[in-house]
């Protein structure tokens, strides 16, 4: 079974950086606790003092948990009374989002 991946890329000016970053640590420690996580990241390149961009990497064991593990998050964002498209809105956060399955790891190349 191939494993999948959900990167995030996030365009965060300045002002909203610790707001946003404080729902992506809550967010990614309740990824981490779901059946099927292998690994995540949150990755930032600074582009001056105006603006970051944040990355969210997330792998999976399999593409097949992705419904349920969607609507865990979507539950666990509603119970907290947190909005994500809201925050993004408000903060002017734009997001690309892409899904990858695996080709081969580098660590397996002769």
């Amino acid at each position: 079974m191939e494993h999948y991946f959900r990167i995030d890329r996030f365009s965060v000016p300045a002002q909203g950086r610790d707001e946003f970053l404080g729902r992506v640590h809550g967010t990614q420690s309740f990824l981490r606790a779901q059946e099927g996580y292998v690994r995540g990241y949150v990755l930032e390149q600074r582009s001056g003092a105006e603006a970051s961009t944040i990355l969210t990497f997330a792998e999976w064991e399999s593409a097949d948990l992705v419904p349920r593990v969607a609507q865990a998050v979507a539950d666990f964002h509603r119970e907290q009374g947190y909005d994500p498209n809201e925050m993004l809105a408000r903060l002017g956060i734009t997001v690309e989002r892409a899904s990858y399955t695996s080709i081969e790891r580098s660590d397996e190349l002769v």
